[in-house]
Order: C-alpha cells, then sequence, then structure tokens
C-alpha cells in the first residue's frame, strides 16, 4: 500500500527534482553560442521564421515556440531559457512513464534519474536551443510508438502521428529516429507492415513541404565546408560516452553494465525481447551510425546524439536488471552507478569565464571616440548586439535577417567582421576583439592601414587588440 503511494508521486518528485537542479546557476552563463540565432529569428513572424530558416540545418518548431514564448515573457536570459529548461525537466518524466511502462519499475526510475543528473541534459537545459525538446519528442515518439504495438487504438494512433511530425519539425535527426522505428517494424512486425505504413505515409504527408529541403540541406551539408571536425579513432566513442555519463568513472560502469549484458545474452543463446532490442537499436544505431558518417561527413556532436541519451540509461537499467536475477543485488549494482553519475554531476554551471572576460572588455569599448571591430561571422551579428543594445537586437522592421541590426552596430562603429569595413582609414584608433585564431588571418590586412600597438589576452580564448592609424 506505501509503495503504490509511493508509485503515484514519483512523476511529481521527478519533475521536482529536475526543476531544482535547472535552478541552480540558471542565468550565470551569458546568451551565447547559437543562442541568440534562435532568439534572433523567433522575434519575426512566423511565415518569416520559416523563411529565414529554410536556407539553414534547423527546422523552425522551436523558433515558432519561442516567438510566442517571447511575446509573453520578452527575451531575457531568464525568460528565454525558461522555455528550453520546461522542455528539460519533462525529459526524465517521460523517460519514467517509458521506462515504468515498457520493461519495470526500477527500469523506469533507475533510467530517469540518471538522466535528471546527466551533465550534458543540464547544459542543454540552460541552452536557449532546440535540444531539450528534441529529446522530449524523440520519447514521446517511441512511447507512443510502443502503445501502437500493443494497444492500436485511435487515440495512440493520432498521438504518434503528431508526436512524429512534431519531432521531425523539431530537428533534421529526428527522421533518423522514425527510420529506427521502421527498421524494427521489418524485423518484428513485419505482419503489421501496411498498418505502420500507413501512419508513416501519413507522417510523411504532413511533412512533404520540408521533404525536398531536407533533401537539399543534406546535399549542401555533405559538398559544403564543414566547422565539426571528422573523428580520428575509436577513441572519439569513448568520449562520447563520457560526455553521457559525466564522468570516466560512470563511464566504465556503463560500459561494463551494457557490456556485460550483451555478452551475458550472447553467451546464453537467449533470444532478447523486440523491445529491448528498439532501445539497444535506439542507443547503438545513432552512436555508431553517426561516428561512421562523421568519417565522411562530420557530425559527430554530444548535442547531435543528444536523442540517444535517453536509450543510453535506459540500456544500462536493462543490462543491471538482466546481469542480477537477486533484487537485492539489482538494487545495490544500480545505487552504485546511481551514485557514480550524481556525484560526478556538476550542480554548478560553468560560468564561462573567457566569454565574459570578452563582454566586460567589449563593453569598455567607446564606440563613439574610436571603431570596435569584432572578429566574428555574419551569424554572430545577433550575438553582439544582444549583449550591446538589445533594442538593436530586436530591430527587424524590415524582413531581413541581421540587416537592420548589422546596420545599427555600424551606425555606432561597431562591424562585427573585417570585410564589411569601406572606410576605416576615417577612424584614428582601432579596437579589435575576438578570437585568438581568427586574429591570425586578419592581422596581416589590418595591419596595412593601421600600426599594431599593443596585443592584450582576453581569457583562453579571447584577444584585445588596438591599432592607431598609419600616419
Amino acid at each position: 500500500m506505501a509503495l503504490s503511494f509511493i508509485k503515484k508521486y514519483i512523476p511529481f518528485f521527478l519533475l521536482a527534482l529536475n526543476l531544482c537542479l535547472v535552478l541552480v546557476d540558471f542565468t550565470i552563463r551569458p546568451i551565447s553560442i547559437d543562442e541568440p540565432f534562435s532568439i534572433y529569428h523567433a522575434q519575426f513572424d512566423v511565415s518569416q521564421i520559416i523563411r529565414h530558416l529554410l536556407d539553414g540545418n534547423n527546422p523552425p518548431l522551436f523558433e515558432i515556440i519561442l516567438h510566442f514564448w517571447i511575446k509573453l515573457f520578452g527575451i531575457s536570459p531568464i525568460s528565454v531559457r525558461t522555455l528550453p529548461a520546461l522542455f528539460a525537466c519533462l525529459c526524465p518524466v517521460a523517460l519514467y512513464f517509458f521506462g515504468k511502462k515498457n520493461f519495470s519499475f526500477a527500469v523506469g526510475l533507475s533510467s530517469s534519474l540518471l538522466l535528471s543528473f546527466s551533465d550534458l541534459m543540464l547544459f542543454y537545459a540552460h541552452d536557449c536551443r532546440v535540444y531539450s525538446l528534441f529529446v522530449l519528442l524523440t520519447i514521446a515518439s517511441f512511447y507512443y510508438f510502443m502503445e501502437l504495438l500493443r494497444n492500436p487504438t485511435l487515440m495512440p494512433r493520432i498521438l504518434f502521428v503528431a508526436y512524429s511530425v512534431l519531432l521531425i519539425y523539431a530537428h533534421y535527426f529526428g527522421l533518423l529516429v522514425l527510420c529506427i522505428q521502421g527498421f524494427h517494424i521489418l524485423l518484428h512486425q513485419r505482419k503489421r507492415f501496411l498498418f505502420f505504413f500507413l501512419h508513416y505515409l501519413i507522417i510523411g504527408m504532413l511533412y512533404a513541404p520540408y521533404i525536398i529541403i531536407v533533401c537539399t540541406r543534406l546535399v549542401a551539408t555533405s559538398s559544403g565546408s564543414n566547422w565539426i571536425k571528422a573523428p580520428t579513432n575509436l577513441i572519439d566513442l569513448y568520449y562520447m560516452l563520457w560526455a553521457f555519463s559525466n564522468a570516466p568513472v560512470p563511464t566504465a560502469m556503463g560500459i561494463a553494465a551494457i557490456g556485460a549484458f550483451l555478452i551475458k545474452e550472447v553467451l546464453t543463446k537467449k533470444m532478447l525481447p523486440a523491445k529491448t532490442k528498439l532501445v539497444l537499436a535506439w542507443f547503438f544505431i545513432p552512436f555508431l551510425g553517426m561516428f561512421t558518417v562523421s568519417f565522411f561527413m562530420p557530425m559527430y556532436l554530444p548535442r547531435y546524439l543528444l536523442f540517444s541519451i535517453p536509450a543510453y540509461y535506459l540500456s544500462i537499467s536493462i543490462g543491471v536488471e538482466s546481469l542480477f536475477a537477486t533484487r537485492a543485488y539489482r538494487l545495490i549494482a544500480l545505487l552504485a552507478i546511481l551514485s557514480a553519475v550524481g556525484f560526478s554531476h556538476h550542480f554548478r554551471t560553468k560560468k564561462d569565464e573567457s566569454f565574459l572576460l570578452f563582454l566586460s572588455v567589449f563593453n569598455k569599448a567607446k564606440p563613439d571616440q574610436t571603431l570596435v571591430l569584432v572578429n566574428c561571422g555574419i551569424e554572430d551579428v545577433p550575438l553582439i548586439a544582444y549583449h550591446y543594445n538589445t533594442a538593436f537586437f530586436s530591430f527587424i522592421k524590415s524582413g531581413k535577417a541581421y540587416h537592420q541590426t548589422d546596420s545599427l552596430l555600424k551606425n555606432n562603429n561597431i562591424y562585427v567582421n573585417y570585410t564589411a569595413i569601406n572606410d576605416s582609414t576615417r577612424f584614428d584608433t582601432l579596437i579589435y576583439l575576438g578570437y585568438v585564431h581568427k586574429a591570425q588571418d586578419d592581422l596581416p590586412q589590418l595591419k596595412e592601414k593601421y600600426q599594431l600597438q599593443k596585443q592584450t589576452a582576453i581569457g583562453s580564448d579571447f584577444t584585445e587588440i588596438l591599432f592607431t592609424k598609419k600616419k
């Protein structure tokens, strides 16, 4: 009786736990990296959001949701980060229901707690990007996929289609999730192939406007330059598991649990349940498949594999449950892994000291007296505008991405790349701020017009260089 009462409130406990974990140092890290991209584009009308994102690798769902969120709560860091934080807090709750319904209470609870203490999930809970929503929709799609296998009534059918459509409008890698499910049908449910084919046909019809766009982006990505580095060797697999597990010790424990489980199943020649194979496919196909593809088309980044992290924790929990026949041993093993992950969890968010120092130096610059040159690409125009003047950041009346924002910055003598400067010689002084590695590329051109006076390191990543015009 007492246990059933406790189980009833587990989802609320998980939600409360994750809210507490996420709210610690919620805004200590400044808006940075790709966050301004999403925030900036979310300010446009919905039709313009869709149009502007057609040429990039970002389907529009998250920015559309963020668009309406911003209308209610504004663009402050705490406002825009609350949305992905809520999605992240719901992920362990959804994983608990998935694990409990398809495996056991222990699998559901332990995998959801592991996800709750994931440093990677915490980072993307504090990141105003699509990734926490992507994870949540992946779990939801798999949940209702399993429901369709058990109970093909109207509501699971509607919800499976709905969550799957939202998934692929959230991130293009959502298509890989649907492929994994499709392979599962071909291997284990061939008699119901037509039934599921009709559902995927509906999903495809609802996604029809983006099918050509996906193909175009795939060709462009494979043939163009890529800032992501290709894997070097098998050690990158270990580093990815390290990112999933927080630290080396829980990484080793996770490898041991899954490895021992698979070895045991091979040695005993037992046929794995189809649902277990589905979870393993959910983890291993992205983990190994994207690693292999990345030698030709680099994409092996933790954020792109984040949607497989719930399957990693499920695989660990399922493995432990299979390895130990005695409940006490299972409990000890699961507690050991949970303790390793929990104690290695960084409850305090890293401040990104280099970028904070960069912002401090940037805000002390006097653009009314000199030219301030920031050596970022045009994509970083919103990043600079957000921290300089949010009115500039939000000035989008022309409907052209970055056009008004970039013009307003230039009017204030702030340029966000070297090639944008037309008549820099009218300034007697120039302050160059930016990444150290980019400064080496720009210095020869700048020295043609200016005399280098002083160069100062800003943290480990940035530099400040003072120039004066040549006489």
